[in-house]
């Protein structure tokens, strides 16, 4: 998943794949999408470069 890709579906994950089946609605707030990407890049080992 590209950061763009990954902010996309944690923002309206039902739109994003269709047939999702999750109770999760999404993250509206771009800063808490925005956290969630820098959070699971910190986490990897080896991260993609930032946009």
């Amino acid at each position: 998943w590209s950061y763009e890709e990954l902010a996309a579906f944690v923002y309206k994950p039902k739109e994003y794949i269709i047939g999702t089946k999750m109770n999760f609605a999404g993250l509206k707030k771009v800063e808490d999408r925005a956290n969630l990407v820098l959070f699971l890049r910190d986490q990897s080992d080896n991260p993609e470069p930032l946009p």
